[in-house]
């Protein structure tokens, strides 16, 4: 259980064998928004937020800079490739609960990224840094059903699927469901 999620000391930044993890820093604001315009036909569908202008995605950036320090409920992070420094796509922690603690996590991929594996890489990264970090006991991501990309990133990092929820909400105007994974621990397993 974390009480006080404004004191914990984290990275200012990780990395996995290929990428660099990090929170969003004010300067990312134009980079972010080119990834997201040329994967725009891809990730609409998705990500509703893909459908958002210039302006829109400054100010995500500019909140998830406040998020990350805050650490209330969100831990928005960028992944760069560490070979020449690219902007891979975004990631991050979402709907935490610290007393648990409990974490969905959210992730996507630019277009001309996808298909090397640096999902699946990210994911793994990402539930390394919730276990030595926050001790996180249960994990969860959700995806809709024909995101069959997504759900497969899941399953291949060991995410156990534990619902199909239906009508889950709207987006769009479009009724949608969403396939539930997790993965789980117990208190006095190793962190």
């Amino acid at each position: 259980m974390i009480n006080d999620p404004l004191l914990l000391d984290l990275p200012d930044e990780f990395e996995t064998k290929r990428l660099i993890l990090r929170p969003p820093r004010l300067s990312d604001g134009d980079v972010i928004h080119a990834a997201i315009e040329a994967s725009r036909p891809q990730l609409i569908r998705w990500m509703p937020w893909a459908g958002q202008d210039r302006s829109g995605t400054e100010r995500y950036v500019r909140e998830a800079v406040a998020r990350y320090i805050t650490r209330e409920t969100t831990l928005p992070l960028t992944i760069w490739r560490k070979a020449d420094g690219a902007f891979i796509g975004g990631a991050g922690f979402h709907s935490i609960e610290w007393h648990v603690p409990l974490m969905e996590m959210g992730y996507w991929i630019a277009t001309q990224h996808t298909g090397n594996g640096y999902a699946t890489e990210t994911v793994n990264g990402e539930v390394a840094l919730a276990r030595k970090h926050f001790g996180v006991l249960r994990l969860e991501i959700y995806c809709e059903p024909d995101n069959l990309r997504s759900a497969a990133v899941a399953r291949r990092c060991g995410f156990e699927q534990w619902a199909h929820i239906r009508n889950s909400d709207r987006v769009n105007g479009r009724l949608r469901d969403l396939l539930a994974f997790c993965k789980v621990w117990n208190e006095d397993d190793p962190r």
